[in-house]
């Protein structure tokens, strides 16, 4: 149950996340490069998922507080970065209630079926996709039988052929 709740717990934290974090892309890069922006923003989260388990499993050589010490390192790069970033200030075009855009967003998108089409291959991609990360370690040590360096191979061909499949 401990995986279970941290993994909605993750979710919910992603809900909000994710879709701030991508509001930011259109205010870095002008509109013509908007679709090679968000599809290399896509290969960088992959090869994240490639090389972090790899460097993990390295640092575990140096024990967990290693591990550790080399996450919290990582996230003071991104703060720098994200702290140097000149960002345009891009103002809203009308000022309506948040629940009439998004009754107006989710008209527009039932009027699409190619939306429809993504939004329901994201969504099973998602639910059946993601849970199977959640428990890669699991599957490792009990089906696999093995240890940490089973895991991290799993997790980096797991981004490995995300990264291919984004190409």
């Amino acid at each position: 149950w401990h995986i279970l709740s941290l993994s909605f717990v993750t979710g919910l934290a992603q809900a909000f996340g994710g879709p701030a974090y991508q509001s930011l892309i259109p205010s870095l890069v002008h509109k013509k490069h908007l679709p090679n922006a968000i599809a290399l923003n896509s290969i960088q989260f992959n090869l994240a998922r490639v090389f972090g388990p790899l460097l993990a499993g390295a640092a575990l050589l140096f024990g967990t507080a290693a591990c550790f010490g080399l996450n919290g390192l990582s996230f003071v790069v991104v703060i720098v970065a994200l702290m140097s970033l000149h960002i345009k200030h891009i103002r809203p075009t009308g000022q309506k209630p948040m629940l009439q855009e998004m009754k107006g967003g989710l008209a527009y998108a039932r009027s699409e079926p190619s939306i429809i089409a993504l939004t329901v291959l994201a969504f099973l991609t998602t639910f059946l996709g993601l849970p199977l990360l959640t428990f890669l370690p699991v599957f490792a040590r009990e089906i696999f039988h093995g240890e940490v360096s089973v895991y991290t191979h799993m997790m980096s061909f797991s981004g490995a052929g995300a990264v291919v499949a984004a190409r």
